[in-house]
């Protein structure tokens, strides 16, 4: 049985031939729209059956007390840590919040979006990458008068609320620790080419190659999705296509416990005859055997840090634009070792 698709706020600007703006001027009872506007904007809703339910909870007295947490991430542990950050701000200042599942690449994303707010009340939205680096998206919440905040958005010359760790330094800075142990045979596994922050290590790690060895042909990369499998799948392509490797920095931990696995499978010691690093510091990098070198990002913090700007944001019903950056760090255990000549 198919679903009758509910009317959105870009449905009722067509429909008046105004913009979502005005719409949710309209709906939020602003000053300074047109009575002719305003009319054409209800009357479109009303032949629409359109229910602004995201613009009526902005009212005075009428909050939700709830955010909601967009995401499109395989990363079950990343998410955990988004959700546990973000639910510790909450819990202290009387929120609630809740993940939503936003699938970036699938038809009818940005409808599915806007029904979850028109259907759903909600006082602001924590976005997390691809979908924080979702131009359209953004413009709607934006257009919509919808409060924000982005974790680890890769544009980030746009204003707006949002907290950051410089992930291509990040894998900068892991690849010079891996040359500093002698390697110069180094594949890289990448993430999703939508995820920004999968797409800046990979330049930092490409930077740092080129400076190192000009003269060589480039480095191995091969690509992954962020989940293990693909890690597992990605350490096959690079022992067909260059035996000699002898590290792999994969983009995320997962992938790198992937290639973790593959390599016991095929009988190659961790980190005696090969070194595989990851990059985000994840549960399970520290239960695998070995434990796993990676780079450690405040994921949790940052989360939380967010969910207190966006909250204050709320408070004072107005956007911020506070920007903050996180350090990283290089966690050093037991699946890298130093090339002995």
């Amino acid at each position: 049985m198919l679903k009758t698709k509910l009317p959105t706020i870009s449905d009722v600007a067509l429909r008046a031939d105004v913009s979502i703006k005005t719409v949710s001027r309209v709906f939020n009872q602003s000053p300074n729209v047109s009575d002719s506007k305003k009319q054409s904007v209800l009357s479109a809703a009303k032949e629409l059956g359109y229910r602004p339910n995201h613009a009526a909870r902005r009212l005075a007295g009428n909050k939700s007390f709830v955010l909601a947490h967009f995401h499109d991430n395989l990363n079950a542990d990343y998410v955990s840590k988004i959700y546990d950050g973000l639910q510790t701000a909450c819990t202290d200042l009387g929120y609630y919040v809740v993940a939503e599942k936003m699938l970036a690449n699938s038809e009818g994303y940005l409808d599915a979006c806007e029904r979850y707010l028109n259907n759903h009340d909600v006082d602001g939205i924590i976005l997390t990458p691809p979908v924080c680096d979702d131009i359209k998206l953004l413009n709607f919440l934006d257009e919509a008068g919808l409060l924000y905040a982005r974790i680890s958005p890769y544009q980030r010359a746009r204003e707006g609320t949002s907290v950051f760790i410089d992930d291509q330094a990040a894998a900068a800075q892991m690849t010079e620790y891996l040359i500093g142990l002698g390697h110069e045979q180094i594949a890289f596994i990448t993430g999703p080419a939508n995820h920004g922050a999968s797409m800046a290590r990979l330049h930092g790690f490409e930077q740092v190659m080129r400076d190192a060895f000009a003269s060589s042909s480039g480095p191995l990369i091969l690509q992954g999705d962020f989940s293990t499998k693909s890690g597992f799948v990605a350490f096959e392509e690079i022992r067909k296509k260059n035996p000699n490797i002898s590290a792999i920095f994969a983009a995320n931990d997962e992938m790198a416990v992937g290639s973790l696995m593959a390599a016991y499978r095929d009988n190659i010691r961790v980190p005696e005859d090969l070194s595989i690093v990851g990059f985000d510091n994840s549960r399970l990098a520290e239960i695998i055997w070995p434990p796993l070198t990676t780079v450690k990002q405040p994921i949790q913090e940052m989360a939380e840090r967010a969910a207190v700007l966006l909250l204050d944001s709320i408070s004072a019903n107005t956007p911020s634009a506070v920007q903050e950056k996180f350090d990283v760090e290089v966690t050093k255990r037991m699946t890298c070792s130093p090339i002995l000549k």
